[in-house]
């Protein structure tokens, strides 16, 4: 581990396994989806087959393979192509097809079930128009919010957006979901 990933480590951790959440919803997310330890049938497929190049991607791999598993949608749309995470998408969700959109793409889909996005290109008119497709089972993950300030602003924005109800800061990445049903609140989370 760097000493970069030990200071964010040790920031966070009092924000381990749901510690002070009180949300029942949150604190299952937390604790099943987000870092659930427990080791799934298809982590040594993915090791066999090497598919991750780096302990950061085998990280996410394994957590969008929990979070895809959970969720279970019917199409994941990529914005920016990952064929990596395609595999983990398709192997977590057999019934799922997974398509690589663009703005242009996006306008032919009727909603958003469950969407990956790198923080590249015209991202905030993208997300712009991803927040008109968008329901109560929609879920969103916005990768590198931490990487550069402009993308530590704009996941603030996301934050404080009042279409937004619930987001996880999981440093690599954040997830967002929309279930009116909850209250706002923006859970940091030591991944």
């Amino acid at each position: 581990m760097s000493f970069h990933r030990c200071i964010i480590w040790l920031s966070r951790w009092n924000k381990c396994r749901g510690f002070g959440v009180q949300s029942p919803w949150a604190y299952q997310m937390i604790r099943y989806v987000i870092n659930e330890h427990w080791p799934y049938y298809a982590y040594d497929e993915f090791d066999n087959q090497q598919l991750f190049d780096s302990a950061e991607a085998k990280k996410l791999g394994r957590f969008y393979y929990r979070l895809t598993n959970y969720r279970q949608p019917h199409v994941v749309l990529n914005y920016q192509d990952s064929s990596i995470y395609t595999t983990v998408f398709k192997r977590a969700c057999s019934k799922c097809f997974v398509k690589n959109v663009d703005i242009d793409c996006l306008a032919s889909e009727p909603v958003v079930e469950l969407l990956r996005m790198e923080l590249v290109g015209d991202y905030e008119r993208f997300f712009e128009e991803v927040l008109r497709k968008v329901d109560e089972q929609s879920v969103i993950i916005v990768e590198n919010i931490h990487r550069k300030k402009s993308f530590r602003k704009f996941w603030k924005l996301i934050t404080m957006d009042p279409r937004v109800i619930i987001t996880f800061d999981l440093y690599d990445c954040g997830i967002i979901f929309f279930q009116n049903r909850r209250y706002k609140e923006n859970y940091i989370v030591n991944f």
